[in-house]
């Protein structure tokens, strides 16, 4: 692979102003990377050469790093090209680094494409004039498709300036009435910054030996592995990007993942035991979670409009009432099948949500809805579809249903992902990373059941057809 954009060591000792949540799992192979690109100019003062040669060479250095980056199968590589400390650099040098920047771009795009590395630019780039940002804008545009590999590029960036941006952003919706200051957490801070279409940091590398992060994703940073290296940049290779922390593996506390595995299991547990008593039992479970979706929305909504007030509402109470109603009165007895319809909705919904998720995460591939869930995939959506149709027919053979549920897995297989799809467009309206918090080590009651809201209607809907 030889693709590239000219590195540029930002803030770092070779500069004039050098004064100035990652969630990987132990052993994995971290979906985001970052990189200060340090040590050009004294690369090239070893040598006797100008500057200029030494960004030269660590262009070659971003090519090497990026293939080390597609071959360990990591999703972003974000590297600190020019920070906006760098304008303090004699101007015959940025002249010569803008000339570079335009050179490469020039030259590496169709091998960007051919790679599909994905180019996006983080910063205020438009400091580099019309003629260069113009040529920038075009590049991400055309790149915009391409799902191997995510190359953020820094440009004129200063993690400070970026956190003002954000805060600026914040106050003036809540001076504006648009926003309850009480609702701004971090979630929603980081909803606002450059990366928040990017993976958490995982792991950040500086190179030539330099020990800080000079003003470089700061926010993002707060739980990322750091790795300085006294590796110059123009050095740095696929051995070099390999010392990193095993294989760049990240530690995730097991305390996390221990929450979450056990909230997960008890919510399951809660549900099927309801479920099984039915009666105040079920009717209890059902009202709390419809209660907190509601709950969870109207925050998310709040300054939109009595409509979206109404639409939750409406949201939270139709899955309710189906699966109460299909749970105690479908079929009357004795040939009541409520138990097992119900069941089979849950069947439905969660092996779709398990099937998609292991099924992606095997094949990737082209992403489903990259601007509104970028994690999500067309494979996992079939692998999910395909769990849910197996699973929920082998459970309508078993109880004996009519025939029609055979076909019906399928179709509300479909319907559970494009229920997790809208949750997670509104919560990109919204500008907030959560629909709540209401359960440890989740992301909300809303989250965790996106996708049985449509399930649960359609159900009623079908067992009201006859289907019962």
């Amino acid at each position: 692979m030889t693709s590239s954009l000219t590195p540029l060591a930002p803030g770092g000792p070779d500069s004039a102003a050098g004064q100035g949540e990652g969630q990987a799992a132990v052993g994995a192979i971290p979906r985001h990377v970052a990189i200060i690109m340090d040590g050009n100019g004294r690369w090239a003062a070893r040598r006797g050469l100008p500057r200029v040669a030494g960004h030269r060479a660590g262009a070659e250095a971003v090519r090497r790093t990026m293939q080390a980056a597609v071959d360990a199968g990591v999703e972003a590589l974000t590297l600190y090209a020019f920070s906006s400390e760098n304008w303090r650099r004699p101007e015959e040098e940025v002249s010569d680094l803008k000339g570079l920047m335009r050179f490469y771009l020039e030259r590496e795009l169709k091998t960007l494409q051919k790679e599909g590395v994905r180019l996006k630019l983080i910063g205020e780039p438009a400091a580099f004039g019309n003629e260069l940002h113009d040529r920038l804008q075009q590049a991400v545009e055309e790149t915009q498709g391409n799902e191997r590999l995510t190359l953020a590029v820094a440009l004129n960036y200063g993690s400070q300036a970026e956190l003002v941006g954000a805060a600026r952003a914040l106050a003036r919706a809540a001076a504006a009435g648009e926003l309850d200051p009480e609702s701004i957490d971090e979630a929603r801070l980081a909803s606002l910054l450059h990366t928040r279409d990017l993976p958490p940091l995982d792991l950040l590398i500086r190179t030539s030996g330099e020990v800080r992060l000079s003003n470089f994703l700061l926010w993002q940073a707060a739980y990322a592995e750091l790795h300085f290296t006294d590796t110059l940049w123009p050095d740095f290779d696929e051995a070099a990007f390999a010392a990193a922390p095993p294989a760049a593996a990240v530690r995730r506390p097991m305390s996390e993942i221990a929450l979450r595995s056990i909230t997960g299991v008890l919510m399951v547990l809660t549900a099927l035991t309801a479920e099984w008593f039915g009666g105040t039992a079920f009717a209890i479970l059902v009202a709390a979670a419809s209660t907190a979706i509601y709950y969870e929305w109207a925050k998310m909504v709040r300054g939109w409009g009595f409509k979206w007030q109404l639409g939750g509402f409406l949201y939270a109470l139709l899955p309710a009432l189906a699966l109460l109603w299909v749970r105690e009165r479908a079929g009357d007895p004795p040939g009541n099948q409520g138990f097992e319809l119900v069941l089979w909705a849950f069947i439905v919904t969660w092996s779709a949500d398990i099937g998609a998720f292991f099924v992606g995460r095997t094949f990737g591939g082209p992403k489903l809805a990259p601007t509104v869930s970028p994690n999500k995939t067309i494979s996992g959506l079939v692998g999910g579809v395909l769990t849910a149709t197996l699973l929920g027919g082998i459970w309508a053979l078993h109880e004996g249903f009519h025939w029609g549920w055979l076909l019906l897995a399928p179709l509300f297989a479909l319907t559970a992902a494009f229920g997790d799809l809208f949750e997670s467009w509104m919560k990109r309206r919204a500008g907030v990373k959560d629909s709540g918090r209401i359960l440890p080590g989740h992301g909300g009651v809303f989250d965790r059941l996106d996708g049985l809201v449509p399930v649960a209607i359609l159900t009623g809907l079908a067992v009201v057809a006859g289907l019962s």
